[in-house]
């Protein structure tokens, strides 16, 4: 048992120190949209030897050893930052590494490492269950700009800074949660119980991909990192509403950035917030 009394009313996480056994798992393609980086054609064309995984999709795969010994208290209360160093592909073997973060100030923080069956650094990762959240980000408050009509292509002119994208609402069904961990071989008891179970973080954070395709058209992109504050767990049959703006953009030789914030709306109230970062035209190397 890992619950007890929380200081900030909440559960309390003892062991949190204890070491964490390496987790294995095969990566699984979900195609995300209309994102060629997602089918092997597309991700070839550009230089890549398969078809991207999803970086949701590895990220809500890596992190099992966390959820499967905190539980609910992991999944309504944490923050990460996580960064994309190499990318995953389709049934590739991979390696998740936690460990506790003894250097962090808060009480329950880890650093998590995943690598490929080669060795390859894919991704890394600094997570803690805060005892106390800071306040929501300003930008929280912001209305989206609703409008009808057809997409235009995301180009890196068309993404105007600060200025908000219209609302992405959505509902998750019972069978479409528990396909989704069919596919990526979720079997963590508490993605199954009862009607309205918690959706699953990776496919939480998938629907931030969705909330630009939702914009914009978006042949190929590729995240390349986010960090996400939890504040209020999300349940299959929730409605929720994700606004997104455009906060930054940046050139990088040819290949074009954009930061997106994002906040998934719970009862009018932020449930998840998101600082996610893309590359919205990638240019192969010669």
């Amino acid at each position: 048992m890992y619950e007890s009394f929380h200081p900030n009313g909440g559960m309390m996480l003892e062991n949190a120190r204890e070491e964490f056994a390496p987790y294995c798992f095969q990566t699984r393609n979900i195609n995300e949209g209309e994102n060629k980086a997602h089918t092997r054609e597309g991700a070839q064309e550009l230089g890549f030897r398969g078809s991207i995984v999803g970086g949701a999709i590895v990220y809500g795969q890596m992190i099992r050893p966390l959820i499967e010994r905190f539980g609910g208290a992991w999944l309504e209360n944490h923050w990460f930052d996580l960064r994309f160093r190499a990318p995953a592909f389709d049934e590739d073997w991979v390696t998740s590494t936690v460990t506790p973060d003894v250097e962090s100030p808060e009480p329950y923080a880890f650093r998590v490492r995943s690598e490929n069956a080669e060795g390859q650094e894919l991704i890394t990762m600094q997570a803690h269950i805060p005892v106390a959240s800071p306040a929501a980000d300003i930008l929280a408050s912001r209305s989206p700009v609703e409008w009808e009509g057809e997409r235009e292509l995301g180009t890196w002119e068309r993404m105007k800074l600060d200025i908000p994208f219209r609302a992405f609402r959505w509902k998750l069904s019972l069978s479409q949660h528990r396909g989704y961990c069919e596919k990526t071989d979720e079997r963590l008891p508490i993605f199954f119980n009862g009607d309205k179970p918690p959706v699953h973080p990776g496919l939480v954070m998938a629907q931030g991909s969705f909330a630009v395709q939702n914009q914009f058209v978006m042949p190929f992109w590729i995240h390349t990192g986010s960090t996400i504050l939890t504040r209020q767990m999300i349940r299959v049959g929730d409605n929720v509403e994700l606004r997104c703006i455009p906060i930054e953009k940046w050139k990088r030789g040819e290949n074009e950035w954009v930061r997106f914030y994002q906040v998934y709306l719970l009862d009018g109230k932020p449930a998840v917030e998101v600082w996610k970062s893309s590359i919205i035209k990638y240019v192969a190397k010669n």
